[in-house]
């Protein structure tokens, strides 16, 4: 009896952890929504409203629904499949970003990016910490 109720409590565990709460993921996913929001505000500031700022918004609003999926403690897989289309949209800003004159050059703006960047390179790192199938980096960390 012993041993029966030892395995159903193994197998709670077991699955609990592939749904659980990682509050690592929650934690670096609000730095990066705090870092989405502040450029999406210096951008609008700095530019009115053109197509960067439009594509900061839109990023921020992204980021805003990623970290609510992971709060409500989706499946591992979910929650790299709504990274890999955060992913998509952070590229589409850096694209945006580099490609307008006027905003690149503005001191506030860079910092603002380069907080942006770090906290999103903070967050993949935390996704593909253990995942070293879909990680291009994993020969960084050590076991990988």
């Amino acid at each position: 009896m012993r041993f029966i109720k030892l395995l159903l409590l193994m197998l709670f565990l077991a699955a609990g952890s592939a749904f659980a709460y990682d509050y690592n993921i929650d934690w670096k996913a609000s730095k990066l929504e705090d870092a989405a929001y502040q450029v999406a505000h210096k951008l609008r500031h700095e530019t009115g409203f053109s197509h960067v700022s439009a594509h900061a918004r839109r990023f921020a609003r992204e980021v805003s629904h990623f970290r609510r999926v992971v709060r409500s403690g989706a499946h591992a897989r979910t929650v790299r499949k709504e990274f890999r289309y955060i992913r998509g949209k952070f590229y589409r800003l850096m694209s945006a970003f580099r490609h307008s004159h006027d905003v690149h050059h503005s001191y506030n703006v860079r910092w603002s990016i380069k907080k942006l960047k770090f906290n999103y390179r903070r967050l993949r790192e935390e996704i593909f910490r253990n995942d070293n199938k879909y990680n291009p980096f994993h020969w960084n960390y050590p076991n990988g």
